[in-house]
């Protein structure tokens, strides 16, 4: 054979040629990945009970859908929350299930669902389950603020968080992103701190005061309409995102005008605290947003487009 290709130095050019094109080509399109997927030992259990307050949507759809899911030895824990319209049931398995168990028992947990659907109020929509799958992640950015004493760290929450929902639209950009999830972030909350002076001499309690912000929460059902075979919700729009908007709740009229609540207390947006996430980055306080690449495509080329746009985003 050897002879062969010795004496036809064309034909063994060309076949060497053949076999360097073709293995070029296929290492191109040769899908690399370093992470594998998780199994989804976690699913949510998304009912829709349109016209419902949060008190009908608890007591008729999410206490029912976790007293059936609870009857299964495998559930290791159930939460659920309730609003105006919508039920979300979270479940996690036990860590003792094998790989191979999970898809029987997440079929069962299916199973509880479709035998409790049919004894749920009229007006419930069927009950979807969705399964997460926790991907593992192929890259990790760390967020912190360089030359910030750490006693000044809480004051610049707020900016990371904005910084990372930068980032992560950027991440979003990058062809082949498959998901991407922000760690770390506080959140924001509104702080209403009374000036207890003030209040005092206005005659009214904290209590009374907590229940005047409380019926101006616009995110409260202020009704229902009805109708033939049509029951909806009616909510105002707003709600308390608008710390002006806060400032202007009236407490109290008087002869001399109306009592607002900017009048007794100051209110500002701050991290909430505790902070439901936690991240330390390199010591520090940050925020970290990871991102996972489609399973069809190559790491190296999709890490590099990633890093490239990441760092044009970090020089704006």
């Amino acid at each position: 054979m050897f002879a062969t290709l010795l004496a036809n130095i064309r034909a063994t050019v060309l076949f060497c040629a053949l076999i360097l094109v073709a293995g070029l080509s296929a290492l191109q399109v040769l899908p690399r990945t370093e992470d594998p997927e998780m199994s989804a030992r976690f699913a949510e259990i998304i009912t829709f009970f349109p016209g419902a307050d949060a008190e009908r949507v608890e007591s008729l759809v999410s206490e029912p859908l976790e007293r059936a899911v609870r009857t299964l030895p495998y559930v290791k824990e159930i939460d659920s929350s309730s609003s105006s319209g919508i039920s979300v049931v979270v479940i996690e398995l036990e860590h003792w299930l094998g790989v191979d168990e999970l898809d029987n028992a997440w079929s069962d947990v299916q199973e509880e669902v479709q035998l409790i659907a049919p004894t749920l109020p009229s007006g419930v929509l069927e009950p979807v389950l969705e399964k997460d799958r926790f991907p593992a992640l192929t890259l990790v950015f760390g967020i912190t603020l360089q030359g910030v004493k750490e006693s000044e760290q809480e004051d610049n929450l707020a900016l990371l968080s904005r910084y990372a929902l930068d980032l992560e639209s950027e991440l979003l950009k990058v062809p082949g992103t498959e998901y991407v999830e922000t760690y770390g972030d506080p959140g924001e909350e509104i702080q209403v701190v009374l000036d207890m002076p003030r209040v005092i001499s206005s005659g009214l309690t904290v209590a009374e005061i907590s229940e005047r912000i409380s019926a101006a929460d616009t995110t409260l059902s202020a009704g229902s309409l009805s109708g033939s075979g049509l029951r909806m919700s009616i909510e105002i729009s707003g709600r308390f995102e608008d710390l002006e908007r806060l400032r202007r709740i009236p407490l109290r009229a008087s002869d001399n005008g109306v009592l607002l609540l900017g009048d007794l207390a100051s209110i500002s947006r701050v991290p909430i605290t505790p902070p439901t996430t936690f991240a330390l980055i390199n010591g520090a306080r940050g925020v970290a947003v990871g991102a996972r690449m489609n399973p069809d495509k190559r790491s190296d080329l999709w890490r590099k487009e990633t890093i490239r746009r990441v760092e044009a985003y970090a020089k704006t």
